[in-house]
Protein backbone atom coordinates (compact mmCIF):
# COMPACT_ATOMS: atom_id res chain seq x y z
CA UNK A 1 0.00 0.00 0.00
CA UNK A 2 1.43 3.26 -1.19
CA UNK A 3 1.85 6.20 2.02
CA UNK A 4 -1.17 8.66 1.90
CA UNK A 5 -3.86 9.66 3.97
CA UNK A 6 -5.81 7.74 6.48
CA UNK A 7 -8.70 5.23 6.10
CA UNK A 8 -10.41 8.17 8.35
CA UNK A 9 -10.07 11.17 5.82
CA UNK A 10 -10.20 9.09 2.70
CA UNK A 11 -13.96 7.77 4.22
CA UNK A 12 -15.29 11.49 4.72
CA UNK A 13 -15.01 14.50 3.66
CA UNK A 14 -12.29 15.59 1.74
CA UNK A 15 -10.84 17.17 -1.52
CA UNK A 16 -7.90 15.93 -3.61
CA UNK A 17 -5.99 17.14 -7.07
CA UNK A 18 -3.84 14.69 -9.20
CA UNK A 19 -0.43 16.34 -9.80
CA UNK A 20 2.12 15.49 -12.91
CA UNK A 21 5.65 16.56 -13.57
CA UNK A 22 7.43 15.73 -16.80
CA UNK A 23 11.13 14.95 -16.74
CA UNK A 24 13.83 13.78 -19.05
CA UNK A 25 16.75 12.20 -17.86
CA UNK A 26 17.71 14.39 -14.25
CA UNK A 27 16.14 17.69 -16.23
CA UNK A 28 12.85 18.90 -15.18
CA UNK A 29 11.20 19.85 -18.38
CA UNK A 30 7.94 21.21 -16.67
CA UNK A 31 7.39 21.34 -13.01
CA UNK A 32 3.18 21.41 -13.17
CA UNK A 33 1.42 20.10 -16.23
CA UNK A 34 -2.03 21.23 -16.92
CA UNK A 35 -4.48 18.33 -15.98
CA UNK A 36 -7.52 18.10 -17.46
CA UNK A 37 -8.51 14.45 -16.57
CA UNK A 38 -7.00 10.79 -17.01
CA UNK A 39 -6.56 7.56 -15.19
CA UNK A 40 -4.20 4.93 -13.59
CA UNK A 41 -4.41 1.09 -14.79
CA UNK A 42 -2.85 -1.51 -13.44
CA UNK A 43 -3.28 -5.39 -14.35
CA UNK A 44 -1.08 -7.92 -12.16
CA UNK A 45 -1.63 -10.23 -15.46
CA UNK A 46 0.01 -8.14 -17.81
CA UNK A 47 4.16 -7.97 -18.03
CA UNK A 48 4.21 -3.80 -17.75
CA UNK A 49 1.60 -4.08 -15.30
CA UNK A 50 1.15 -0.27 -15.53
CA UNK A 51 -0.54 2.27 -18.09
CA UNK A 52 -1.22 6.10 -17.40
CA UNK A 53 -3.48 8.17 -19.94
CA UNK A 54 -3.67 11.66 -18.99
CA UNK A 55 -5.37 14.93 -21.16
CA UNK A 56 -4.28 18.61 -21.29
CA UNK A 57 -5.38 21.56 -23.23
CA UNK A 58 -3.38 22.26 -26.46
CA UNK A 59 -2.65 25.82 -24.97
CA UNK A 60 -2.48 26.74 -21.14
CA UNK A 61 -1.43 30.01 -20.00
CA UNK A 62 0.40 31.36 -23.07
CA UNK A 63 2.11 27.91 -23.70
CA UNK A 64 1.41 25.17 -26.09
CA UNK A 65 1.06 21.77 -24.81
CA UNK A 66 1.27 20.03 -28.68
CA UNK A 67 4.84 18.64 -28.29
CA UNK A 68 6.87 20.30 -31.06
CA UNK A 69 10.29 19.01 -30.10
CA UNK A 70 12.15 16.57 -28.78
CA UNK A 71 12.57 18.55 -25.67
CA UNK A 72 8.68 19.12 -25.59
CA UNK A 73 7.71 18.45 -22.03
CA UNK A 74 4.95 15.76 -23.54
CA UNK A 75 7.03 14.49 -26.63
CA UNK A 76 8.14 10.31 -26.54
CA UNK A 77 11.87 10.76 -26.36
CA UNK A 78 12.41 9.64 -23.11
CA UNK A 79 10.69 11.74 -21.02
CA UNK A 80 8.53 10.54 -17.98
CA UNK A 81 6.30 12.00 -15.97
CA UNK A 82 5.87 11.41 -12.02
CA UNK A 83 2.31 11.55 -10.82
CA UNK A 84 1.08 12.78 -7.32
CA UNK A 85 -2.09 12.66 -5.55
CA UNK A 86 -2.07 15.84 -2.54
CA UNK A 87 -5.32 15.29 -0.12
CA UNK A 88 -6.99 17.73 2.15
CA UNK A 89 -9.38 16.99 4.94
CA UNK A 90 -12.25 19.16 5.16
CA UNK A 91 -11.49 18.99 8.90
CA UNK A 92 -7.89 19.39 9.35
CA UNK A 93 -7.08 21.28 6.23
CA UNK A 94 -10.50 23.00 4.83
CA UNK A 95 -8.79 26.17 4.12
CA UNK A 96 -7.86 26.59 0.11
CA UNK A 97 -4.43 27.86 0.98
CA UNK A 98 -3.89 24.53 3.35
CA UNK A 99 -0.74 22.28 2.61
CA UNK A 100 -2.44 18.88 2.00
CA UNK A 101 -3.23 16.62 4.71
CA UNK A 102 -1.00 13.70 2.91
CA UNK A 103 0.32 12.74 -0.47
CA UNK A 104 0.58 9.69 -2.34
CA UNK A 105 3.25 9.15 -5.07
CA UNK A 106 1.62 7.04 -7.61
CA UNK A 107 4.59 6.69 -9.23
CA UNK A 108 6.52 7.47 -12.43
CA UNK A 109 5.64 6.19 -16.29
CA UNK A 110 7.43 6.62 -19.85
CA UNK A 111 5.79 8.89 -22.17
CA UNK A 112 4.68 6.57 -24.69
CA UNK A 113 2.78 8.49 -27.40
CA UNK A 114 0.46 11.11 -28.06
CA UNK A 115 -2.50 12.77 -29.66
CA UNK A 116 -3.28 16.34 -30.60
CA UNK A 117 -7.37 16.62 -31.63
CA UNK A 118 -7.89 19.93 -33.03
CA UNK A 119 -11.63 19.46 -32.74
CA UNK A 120 -11.44 19.92 -29.01
CA UNK A 121 -8.34 21.78 -28.38
CA UNK A 122 -6.77 19.11 -25.76
CA UNK A 123 -3.58 16.50 -25.95
CA UNK A 124 -4.04 13.16 -25.21
CA UNK A 125 -0.85 11.22 -23.80
CA UNK A 126 -0.32 8.01 -23.02
CA UNK A 127 2.42 6.29 -20.66
CA UNK A 128 3.54 2.93 -19.81
CA UNK A 129 5.33 1.32 -16.11
CA UNK A 130 9.07 1.34 -16.70
CA UNK A 131 9.30 -2.15 -16.50
CA UNK A 132 8.51 -1.34 -20.82
CA UNK A 133 12.21 -0.35 -21.12
CA UNK A 134 13.82 -3.94 -20.77
CA UNK A 135 10.90 -5.25 -22.84
CA UNK A 136 12.03 -2.82 -25.57
CA UNK A 137 15.25 -3.56 -25.42
CA UNK A 138 16.17 -6.42 -26.20
CA UNK A 139 19.43 -8.56 -25.57
CA UNK A 140 21.89 -7.76 -28.87
CA UNK A 141 22.86 -11.39 -27.95
CA UNK A 142 21.80 -14.71 -26.42
CA UNK A 143 23.43 -13.65 -22.49
CA UNK A 144 25.17 -16.39 -20.22
CA UNK A 145 25.52 -15.92 -16.55
CA UNK A 146 28.83 -15.27 -15.38
CA UNK A 147 30.84 -18.24 -13.64
CA UNK A 148 30.46 -16.59 -10.37
CA UNK A 149 26.51 -14.96 -10.95
CA UNK A 150 24.21 -15.11 -8.28
CA UNK A 151 20.45 -14.34 -8.13
CA UNK A 152 21.22 -10.93 -7.23
CA UNK A 153 24.56 -10.09 -9.61
CA UNK A 154 22.55 -11.84 -13.04
CA UNK A 155 19.67 -9.47 -12.04
CA UNK A 156 21.42 -6.35 -11.64
CA UNK A 157 23.44 -7.44 -14.61
CA UNK A 158 20.77 -8.10 -17.30
CA UNK A 159 18.94 -4.77 -16.13
CA UNK A 160 19.15 -1.79 -18.14
CA UNK A 161 21.98 0.55 -16.61
CA UNK A 162 20.31 2.81 -14.95
CA UNK A 163 17.43 1.53 -13.88
CA UNK A 164 18.26 1.02 -10.00
CA UNK A 165 17.33 -2.43 -8.35
CA UNK A 166 16.36 -2.95 -4.84
CA UNK A 167 16.13 -7.06 -3.47
CA UNK A 168 13.78 -7.15 -0.18
CA UNK A 169 16.64 -9.09 2.37
CA UNK A 170 14.00 -11.85 3.05
CA UNK A 171 15.04 -13.11 -0.97
CA UNK A 172 17.79 -15.69 0.01
CA UNK A 173 20.58 -15.53 -2.93
CA UNK A 174 21.94 -18.15 -4.71
CA UNK A 175 23.76 -19.69 -7.81
CA UNK A 176 22.84 -19.35 -11.37
CA UNK A 177 23.51 -22.71 -13.59
CA UNK A 178 25.98 -22.47 -15.63
CA UNK A 179 23.75 -24.14 -17.69
CA UNK A 180 20.98 -21.00 -17.82
CA UNK A 181 20.82 -19.46 -21.62
CA UNK A 182 18.66 -16.36 -22.11
CA UNK A 183 17.88 -15.00 -25.31
CA UNK A 184 16.66 -11.89 -26.57
CA UNK A 185 13.67 -11.56 -24.45
CA UNK A 186 15.59 -9.17 -21.42
CA UNK A 187 11.90 -8.40 -19.26
CA UNK A 188 11.47 -12.10 -20.03
CA UNK A 189 14.95 -13.08 -18.21
CA UNK A 190 14.43 -10.78 -15.52
CA UNK A 191 10.85 -12.42 -14.87
CA UNK A 192 12.49 -15.85 -15.09
CA UNK A 193 14.89 -15.17 -12.18
CA UNK A 194 11.73 -13.74 -10.44
CA UNK A 195 9.64 -17.06 -11.20
CA UNK A 196 13.05 -19.31 -10.05
CA UNK A 197 13.70 -17.19 -7.26
CA UNK A 198 10.71 -17.17 -6.31
CA UNK A 199 10.00 -13.24 -5.97
CA UNK A 200 7.75 -10.45 -7.09
CA UNK A 201 9.05 -8.36 -9.69
CA UNK A 202 7.37 -4.46 -9.55
CA UNK A 203 8.63 -0.85 -10.22
CA UNK A 204 7.92 1.02 -6.99
CA UNK A 205 6.17 4.83 -6.75
CA UNK A 206 9.56 6.10 -7.29
CA UNK A 207 10.76 3.81 -10.26
CA UNK A 208 13.04 1.57 -8.55
CA UNK A 209 12.75 -1.86 -9.91
CA UNK A 210 12.27 -3.81 -6.55
CA UNK A 211 12.51 -8.14 -6.26
CA UNK A 212 9.86 -8.89 -2.83
CA UNK A 213 9.04 -12.26 -1.49
CA UNK A 214 5.90 -13.70 -2.51
CA UNK A 215 2.42 -13.16 -1.77
CA UNK A 216 1.69 -15.15 1.36
CA UNK A 217 -0.91 -18.61 0.98
CA UNK A 218 -3.40 -16.41 3.64
CA UNK A 219 -4.35 -12.72 3.45
CA UNK A 220 -4.04 -10.30 6.10
CA UNK A 221 -5.96 -7.03 4.59
CA UNK A 222 -4.15 -3.75 4.83
CA UNK A 223 -7.13 -2.31 3.25
CA UNK A 224 -10.39 -2.93 3.74
CA UNK A 225 -13.84 -1.65 2.33
CA UNK A 226 -17.50 -1.45 3.50
CA UNK A 227 -20.62 -0.19 2.47
CA UNK A 228 -23.08 1.39 5.01
CA UNK A 229 -22.65 4.18 7.01
CA UNK A 230 -18.82 5.80 7.14
CA UNK A 231 -18.37 2.83 4.47
CA UNK A 232 -16.56 3.79 0.85
CA UNK A 233 -18.08 1.13 -1.07
CA UNK A 234 -20.73 1.77 -4.09
CA UNK A 235 -20.52 -1.55 -5.37
CA UNK A 236 -18.87 -4.78 -5.26
CA UNK A 237 -20.53 -7.54 -7.46
CA UNK A 238 -18.59 -10.68 -7.81
CA UNK A 239 -17.20 -11.82 -11.16
CA UNK A 240 -15.62 -15.12 -12.61
CA UNK A 241 -13.03 -16.19 -15.79
CA UNK A 242 -11.80 -18.93 -16.77
CA UNK A 243 -9.33 -17.49 -19.58
CA UNK A 244 -5.42 -17.78 -18.47
CA UNK A 245 -6.80 -19.91 -15.15
CA UNK A 246 -5.07 -22.99 -13.82
CA UNK A 247 -4.90 -24.73 -10.52
CA UNK A 248 -2.51 -26.78 -11.33
CA UNK A 249 1.40 -26.04 -11.59
CA UNK A 250 3.68 -28.21 -12.88
CA UNK A 251 7.55 -27.08 -12.17
CA UNK A 252 10.37 -28.79 -14.03
CA UNK A 253 14.11 -28.06 -13.82
CA UNK A 254 15.80 -28.26 -17.38
CA UNK A 255 19.29 -27.64 -15.33
CA UNK A 256 21.90 -29.62 -17.29
CA UNK A 257 24.85 -28.85 -15.16
CA UNK A 258 24.94 -32.28 -13.43
CA UNK A 259 24.25 -35.14 -16.93
CA UNK A 260 23.86 -37.62 -13.77
CA UNK A 261 21.19 -35.97 -11.59
CA UNK A 262 17.84 -37.37 -12.62
CA UNK A 263 15.00 -34.91 -13.58
CA UNK A 264 13.38 -32.93 -11.17
CA UNK A 265 9.67 -32.06 -11.16
CA UNK A 266 7.15 -30.87 -8.85
CA UNK A 267 3.42 -30.19 -8.48
CA UNK A 268 1.28 -27.71 -6.78
CA UNK A 269 -2.32 -27.45 -7.09
CA UNK A 270 -5.53 -26.32 -5.49
CA UNK A 271 -6.58 -28.32 -2.92
CA UNK A 272 -9.76 -25.88 -1.22
CA UNK A 273 -12.23 -24.24 -2.66
CA UNK A 274 -14.06 -24.15 -5.68
CA UNK A 275 -11.06 -24.21 -7.73
CA UNK A 276 -9.80 -27.80 -6.93
CA UNK A 277 -9.42 -29.84 -10.02
CA UNK A 278 -12.24 -32.40 -8.65
CA UNK A 279 -14.74 -29.59 -8.97
CA UNK A 280 -13.38 -26.81 -11.57
CA UNK A 281 -11.74 -29.46 -13.75
CA UNK A 282 -7.98 -30.07 -13.92
CA UNK A 283 -6.53 -26.66 -15.55
CA UNK A 284 -2.57 -27.37 -15.90
CA UNK A 285 0.16 -24.81 -16.27
CA UNK A 286 3.99 -26.06 -17.14
CA UNK A 287 6.86 -24.03 -16.04
CA UNK A 288 10.29 -25.29 -16.68
CA UNK A 289 13.61 -23.75 -16.02
CA UNK A 290 17.24 -24.71 -15.53
CA UNK A 291 17.59 -22.02 -12.38
CA UNK A 292 15.85 -24.54 -10.41
CA UNK A 293 17.78 -27.17 -9.48
CA UNK A 294 16.10 -28.65 -6.44
CA UNK A 295 12.69 -29.81 -5.49
CA UNK A 296 12.44 -27.28 -2.45
CA UNK A 297 13.19 -24.26 -5.48
CA UNK A 298 10.62 -26.09 -7.62
CA UNK A 299 7.83 -26.30 -4.81
CA UNK A 300 8.42 -23.01 -4.04
CA UNK A 301 8.37 -21.79 -7.77
CA UNK A 302 5.27 -23.59 -8.03
CA UNK A 303 3.20 -22.37 -5.29
CA UNK A 304 3.71 -18.95 -5.81
CA UNK A 305 2.82 -19.60 -9.53
CA UNK A 306 -0.48 -21.61 -9.17
CA UNK A 307 -1.26 -18.53 -6.69
CA UNK A 308 -0.57 -15.70 -9.65
CA UNK A 309 -2.48 -18.09 -11.78
CA UNK A 310 -5.31 -18.92 -9.92
CA UNK A 311 -5.82 -15.30 -8.13
CA UNK A 312 -7.98 -13.74 -10.75
CA UNK A 313 -10.81 -16.55 -10.95
CA UNK A 314 -13.06 -15.45 -8.67
CA UNK A 315 -13.14 -11.49 -8.36
CA UNK A 316 -14.71 -8.79 -6.10
CA UNK A 317 -15.02 -5.61 -8.10
CA UNK A 318 -15.37 -2.82 -5.89
CA UNK A 319 -16.40 0.52 -6.67
CA UNK A 320 -15.33 2.98 -4.27
CA UNK A 321 -14.75 6.50 -3.27
CA UNK A 322 -10.70 6.96 -4.92
CA UNK A 323 -7.82 6.13 -2.92
CA UNK A 324 -4.49 6.99 -3.91
CA UNK A 325 -3.02 4.41 -1.87
CA UNK A 326 -4.03 1.43 -3.10
CA UNK A 327 -1.68 -0.97 -5.31
CA UNK A 328 -1.45 -4.04 -6.60
CA UNK A 329 -0.72 -7.26 -4.51
CA UNK A 330 -2.05 -5.13 -1.20
CA UNK A 331 -4.33 -7.72 1.18
CA UNK A 332 -7.44 -6.40 1.05
CA UNK A 333 -11.45 -7.28 2.73
CA UNK A 334 -14.45 -6.13 1.11
CA UNK A 335 -17.55 -6.19 3.22
CA UNK A 336 -21.11 -6.17 1.93
CA UNK A 337 -24.82 -7.09 2.35
CA UNK A 338 -23.46 -10.64 0.92
CA UNK A 339 -20.45 -11.07 3.79
CA UNK A 340 -17.30 -10.47 3.86
CA UNK A 341 -14.09 -11.73 1.00
CA UNK A 342 -10.43 -11.22 1.44
CA UNK A 343 -7.86 -11.64 -1.31
CA UNK A 344 -5.17 -9.47 -2.97
CA UNK A 345 -5.51 -6.40 -5.11
CA UNK A 346 -5.08 -7.61 -8.99
CA UNK A 347 -5.92 -5.02 -10.69
CA UNK A 348 -7.41 -1.47 -10.25
CA UNK A 349 -8.76 2.48 -11.75
CA UNK A 350 -7.89 5.08 -10.03
CA UNK A 351 -9.10 8.11 -11.95
CA UNK A 352 -6.87 11.36 -11.45
CA UNK A 353 -9.45 14.23 -11.52
CA UNK A 354 -12.94 14.38 -9.36
CA UNK A 355 -14.91 14.47 -12.52
CA UNK A 356 -13.20 11.01 -13.50
CA UNK A 357 -15.56 9.21 -11.16
CA UNK A 358 -15.66 6.32 -9.27
CA UNK A 359 -12.47 4.38 -8.53
CA UNK A 360 -12.62 0.22 -9.78
CA UNK A 361 -10.52 -2.16 -7.83
CA UNK A 362 -10.68 -5.83 -8.64
CA UNK A 363 -9.76 -7.73 -5.91
CA UNK A 364 -9.18 -11.89 -6.01
CA UNK A 365 -10.96 -13.99 -3.23
CA UNK A 366 -10.32 -17.35 -5.24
Amino acid sequence: MREGPSAAVISGAHRWRSRIASWKGTDLLAERVPLTGGELTANATQDVPERLTFTVPEVADGFSWVPDSDEHPLAEFGQFVDVDVDVWSSVTAGAADAPPTATSPLGRFQIQDWEHDRSTGTVTVECVGLLQKPKDAGFRTPMVPRPSGTFVTELRRLMLPGMPVLVDAALTDRAVPQSMVWGEDRLGALYDLADAWPALLRVDSSGVVRLLPPLPAVPTPVLAWTNGENGTVISAPRSGTRDGIANVVIARSTATDDPGKAPLQQVAQVTSGPLRPEVYGEVTYVWSSPLATTNAQLLASAQTILGRKSRPALVRKVTCVPDPRVELDDAASVTTEDGTDVGFVVGYRLPLTAKGGAMTVDVGVS
